[in-house]
């Protein structure tokens, strides 16, 4: 068997190590996903995508590929599992249906609170297909039986009485705000950098042109800089010959 993963860098080696009896397949470029699918020798019955805000360099799958992915899991059997961890904030344009939205019966949908709360809320949750249900909630007594209940309750009425919803529009202006200040800085101290990932989510790229050894993150360590490199990403790995992104 076979499971499909979004490039994440070296987290897509181990997400589906254990357990599942699957190899991987990962998909470096967005473009490539569709063919890849179609011209594997076997069917792939699991997907997982981060449509939204892919990490790290911050692509979002448009809806026409969403639909084409949604076409390959209708006619193949298989399932897609959405991670959509950050998707509540979008900066620029419509936001993108999900794929949950767009196709429930093909969809496992999983979020967390730890984002658009906070860290110390180890809570997620998944939408599964009705038939997956059952299997899933025998699985999760097996594996593990001690999520927080206090929490779960506290986090429930919380988002009963609508301050989930304000919080997300207030934290959202925030972030906006915030974004909007790191993107002018940038620009105006480097004024031929390219900056990625700036639609949505909690993270973007910046990639400065020229930068000598840009992989080699120490000398930016050593001047005070809180830098971290994507480059053990696949997708950024064919930009070394010519780019320098941190």
């Amino acid at each position: 068997m076979l499971a499909l993963l979004a490039d994440m860098g070296c987290l897509s080696h181990c997400l589906f190590g254990y357990g599942l009896g699957m190899d991987s397949c990962r998909v470096k470029q967005r473009q490539r996903a569709i063919a890849l699918l179609n011209q594997h020798g076997q069917s792939v019955p699991l997907i997982f995508v981060i449509p939204s805000h892919q990490f790290p360099m911050g692509g979002t799958l448009s809806i026409q590929r969403r639909v084409k992915l949604i076409e390959y899991a209708r006619l193949h059997d298989s399932y897609i599992v959405e991670d959509d961890y950050d998707s509540e904030f979008c900066f620029e344009g419509t936001p993108v249906p999900s794929l949950q939205g767009m196709a429930p019966e093909r969809v496992i949908y999983v979020g967390t609170f730890s984002k658009i709360l906070s860290p110390a809320i180890q809570i997620g949750y998944l939408i599964l297909p009705p038939p997956l249900v059952s299997q899933f909630r025998k699985h999760k007594w097996y594996l593990d039986r001690h999520s927080p209940l206090m929490d779960q309750m506290i986090l429930s009425r919380f988002i009963q009485e609508g301050h989930l919803d304000r919080h997300i529009r207030n934290m959202k202006k925030v972030y906006h705000k915030k974004r909007n200040h790191l993107i002018k800085a940038l620009t105006h101290h480097f004024p031929q950098v390219n900056i990625l990932g700036r639609k949505a989510g909690m993270h973007l790229v910046a990639e400065f042109p020229g930068l000598p050894n840009p992989w080699n993150i120490t000398p930016y360590k050593k001047a005070g800089t809180a830098t971290k490199s994507c480059w053990d990403s696949a997708d950024c790995q064919r930009r070394r010959s010519t780019r320098g992104s941190l």
